[in-house]
């Protein structure tokens, strides 16, 4: 197989020898599938140690997932409207305290 500067080049040969060589395209196409990098897993990670580090001894599991989602989809809550979420949050429950 010549060598191919492009996915699009190389998913082109792929279907050209699909039928001569089986075994072969099935291992391409599993290698076209793996992740180019475990940048996203790696930055988790960091980001779970950095909440775990600051909150250690008073984090329940479903908070610490929620921080960590929170933590992940960043660029998505930045440009969420926050007074919405607050809005939505105060009529769920009533917490306020009755003093007698």
């Amino acid at each position: 197989m010549t060598r191919c500067t492009e996915m699009t080049e190389l998913i082109n040969k792929i279907k050209i020898i699909r039928h001569g060589y089986p075994n072969a395209t099935r291992i391409y196409q599993f290698l076209l599938a793996l992740p180019i990098t475990v940048a996203t897993n790696e930055r988790c990670f960091s980001k779970l140690k950095l909440i775990k580090n600051k909150l250690r001894s008073t984090l329940m599991p479903d908070k610490m997932e929620w921080l960590m989602i929170s933590s992940a989809e960043k660029d998505l809550l930045e440009n969420a409207d926050l007074s919405s979420f607050a809005e939505e949050w105060s009529h769920l429950k009533n917490r306020r305290v009755k003093l007698v």
